[in-house]
């Protein structure tokens, strides 16, 4: 099936290790068994109740059976959901969404085998509900029918030109059958629709990883970092199948992928029934504190998280959230108050100990900044945000131990170019280029379009080559400022370097191109119009190197006297060769 994931539906993937034991020991009288569900809130157990006892005085009422499966199947009990769902076909075998039902959860549990006829019939018996279709085809596609799968996404597509899921399923196909360029087409076409959507981008990193076509590959995880949304179907059968569940976590999952799909308000309404069926979980108020929270609804989301702050002081994730909304709020003091109550709760917590080292840097106390950023590395020596900011407020506060913070940094994280810049500059500003070189070229081979990274390298390869030169080692020079220019060709004063160079060393055509270069940006400049005089002189054509001096003459009147006296050297120089 290869490495592919994405998101079909809101419902959640659940494993079979999630599936809770069965009562083996007693059967219920319907012999469907009746899963332990002491976990999730009395009100499942209830409408277990009500449905049983229903089933107990009419056991020939498919919609029942039908309504059960619906209830175990939402809440992970994927065992007796496929019971339910096979009472109900066997009452009544046309019923499609019974056995789309029967097949999605034999997909939940990786029998692709097995849900293949389900979801065949669910597609005869409903032909025009195109999120059948597309269930069907990531079954032929998990089993490795991609030619089949291919047929079926293309269906959905003519159908529906605009539905993301036929597309990303016919990118995984033609992946698969070798169609790459096909596919390479169809996913960059999806992710410019959709630019804040992981999937198209992480299924191009694939192909161009297969591909060995590393420039492409390293671009697209460029593009990929902060992509979080999601690409989801309209389909109304597993919208009604979450409105059966019971379990928080699985709505606060649920609530995600709604929001990160462009539903922000189906997913607060799913947080609110988590709240209301449990209202005493603090998990619940943290979740729909967090989405307002990422949605700028700061003041309903600082309300939230203090619910859940109160419910269970030991929630780190809710304290710290808490802290970082109220800062962002402008009361910094009383997320600091809040933060170090938290601590004094969970003294442990890297992430408290983070939050807390921030806001003190925000306060404009910085050596306390510091001692929290230590404490939260003592508890989490990999945790790169405190690494990052320790090291970072150390060089800020020229402390050289800040480097090797950073150099640590960059050791666990090494594709942040922002970081790699960083040490690159800092190093070029202690003369140490080549140190410089080592920390910017692999960001420039990350980030070849970043503008600011491309002049940082080009200065640092500019200063290295002038050091190699007053040593001696022009051979190596010319190599840097080639480099220079490589990578940034605008770079004018790495092109003028090198043009020198080659002049100095005998290589008078080159200088002669690189200083036509930079007259045709500057055209009335003395120091080139001189250099490319003598670039033409060393070459033997001295009568063209008179006329490049006579017409800058002739054209730039307002030459002071120092600078007459310059050209006259130059054309007296000439002249005598």
């Amino acid at each position: 099936m290869g490495n592919f994931r994405y998101v079909t539906n809101l419902i959640i993937i659940v494993t079979a290790a999630w599936i809770p034991s069965l009562q083996s020991k007693e059967e219920h009288p319907l012999d469907i068994p009746r899963p332990a569900v002491s976990h999730l809130p009395n009100a499942f157990s209830l409408k277990l109740d009500e449905i049983y006892h229903s089933l107990a005085e009419d056991a020939s009422d498919p919609e029942l059976y039908g309504k059960l499966g619906m209830h175990y199947h939402s809440n992970g009990f994927l065992e007796s959901a496929i019971i339910a769902y096979e009472r109900s076909i066997a009452l009544r075998s046309d019923h499609a969404k019974w056995h789309y039902y029967k097949g999605s959860v034999f997909l939940l549990l990786g029998d692709s085998a097995n849900a293949l006829p389900s979801l065949q019939k669910a597609s005869q018996l409903a032909p025009n509900h195109t999120f059948v279709t597309l269930k069907l085809a990531d079954a032929r596609y998990s089993l490795g029918h991609s030619s089949k799968a291919l047929t079926l996404y293309e269906e959905i597509s003519q159908k529906q030109p605009e539905n993301p899921l036929a597309i990303i399923g016919m990118a995984r196909c033609l992946t698969n059958l070798g169609e790459t360029a096909r596919a390479e087409n169809i996913l960059i076409e999806l992710s410019q629709e959709h630019p804040s959507a992981s999937t198209p981008f992480s299924l191009l990193y694939h192909l161009y990883s297969r591909s060995g076509d590393t420039e492409k590959r390293n671009a697209v995880k460029q593009k990929m970092k902060g992509l979080d949304n999601i690409l989801t179907d309209n389909n109304p059968w597993l919208a009604e199948l979450n409105e059966y569940c019971y379990d928080i976590y699985r709505l606060t999952v649920i609530a995600d992928q709604a929001e990160r799909s462009g539903s922000f308000d189906n997913a607060i309404k799913t947080l609110r029934r988590a709240v209301a069926l449990s209202p005493d979980s603090d998990e619940a108020y943290y979740q729909l504190g967090r989405m307002h929270a990422r949605n700028n609804s700061n003041t309903k989301a600082i309300a939230h998280l203090q619910i859940a702050q109160q419910k269970n002081p030991h929630n780190v994730e809710a304290s710290q959230l808490l802290a970082e909304t109220l800062h962002f709020q402008g009361k910094t003091e009383q997320a600091l108050e809040t933060v170090k109550r938290s601590i004094s709760q969970t003294p442990n917590s890297e992430l408290l100990q983070l939050q807390l080292g921030f806001l003190l840097q925000e306060s404009g106390n910085k050596e306390a900044a510091i001692t929290a950023y230590r404490k939260a590395i003592d508890i989490d020596p990999q945790n790169r945000k405190a690494i990052k900011n320790l090291g970072n407020l150390l060089v800020e506060q020229r402390q050289p131990e800040g480097l090797d913070w950073l150099d640590k940094y960059i050791r666990i994280k090494g594709d942040d170019t922002e970081v790699r810049i960083s040490l690159g500059n800092l190093y070029a500003k202690a003369g140490n280029f080549s140190k410089a070189i080592d920390y910017l070229e692999p960001a420039y081979r990350l980030a070849p379009q970043n503008t600011d990274l491309q002049r940082a390298l080009a200065i640092a390869y500019l200063r290295l080559a002038v050091d190699l030169a007053n040593k001696g080692n022009i051979e190596r020079a010319i190599a840097r400022l080639e480099s220079s220019v490589e990578t940034d060709n605008d770079f004018t004063d790495a092109r003028f370097n090198l043009a020198l160079l080659y002049l100095n060393t005998g290589q008078a055509p080159k200088a002669e191109s690189h200083a036509r270069t930079l007259l045709a940006a500057t055209p009335k400049d003395l120091e080139l119009t001189i250099l490319l005089a003598r670039s033409l002189s060393i070459q033997h054509r001295n009568s063209e190197a008179i006329s490049v001096l006579e017409a800058f003459e002739s054209e730039t009147p307002n030459l002071t006297q120092a600078e007459k006296e310059s050209l006259r050297t130059v054309w007296e120089s000439i002249r005598q060769n």
